[in-house]
């Protein structure tokens, strides 16, 4: 029994990647939240609507983009992927880092790019797919594997999620791993006291 608890230990984890979550400051700085997507006592937060993100959400890789110059069909583009590296590519301007601003801080960028070749460019930046934010869930649940997140979520929403433990599960002995930056976290989380 004491094996199998230190094999689940091992194994089950949820890891938070490239999540490293972004707030703004009045100021209009951005600075790393330390918080992550998951903790072991925190309710589910206020969800936001895709189509009610504000300035307040913060690009990341894989996020799907619409970026649209009124009255230039040629500078508009209905369909952009960041990529890995956090760049997308615009004609006349090239590639321009999109991870880590909101979309009205890129939407500044991109204007201020834009003046060099139009007098008063009229640019808007939605976010129309929302990637970035992931999990793994892993160890003994039906269905371990990547799942996509749109909110943030709870220790029990993510095993939910997941389809529940199995019938070897040990859901008293829960390790969520979770990385701020590069430094990475380990939190045990004991289900009965979810």
């Amino acid at each position: 029994m004491f094996k199998r608890a230190i094999i689940l230990l091992a194994i089950i984890g949820i890891i938070i990647t490239g999540c490293s979550k972004k707030v703004v400051k009045s100021e209009g700085s951005i600075s790393e939240d330390k918080g992550s997507l998951l903790t072991e006592d925190m309710p589910l937060e206020a969800v936001k609507d895709d189509a009610n993100l504000g300035d307040e959400y913060i690009i990341g890789a894989e996020d799907v983009l619409e970026v649209m110059v009124w009255r230039s069909e040629m500078l508009s583009r209905p369909r952009v992927v960041v990529r890995p590296d956090g760049k997308i590519s615009l004609p006349l301007i090239g590639d321009i880092q999109a991870a880590g601003f909101t979309p009205n801080q890129l939407k500044d960028y991109i204007v201020k790019r834009l003046k060099e070749y139009q007098e008063l460019p009229t640019v808007t930046v939605i976010v129309s797919e929302i990637n970035s934010y992931y999990i793994y869930i892993l160890g003994e649940v039906v269905r371990p594997g990547r799942y996509q997140l749109k909110s943030n979520i709870s220790v029990l929403q993510a095993v939910t999620l997941a389809g529940g433990f199995t019938s070897w599960a040990s859901p008293n002995s829960m390790v969520v791993l979770r990385r701020n930056g590069e430094k990475e976290e380990k939190l045990r989380v004991r289900y009965k006291k979810i």
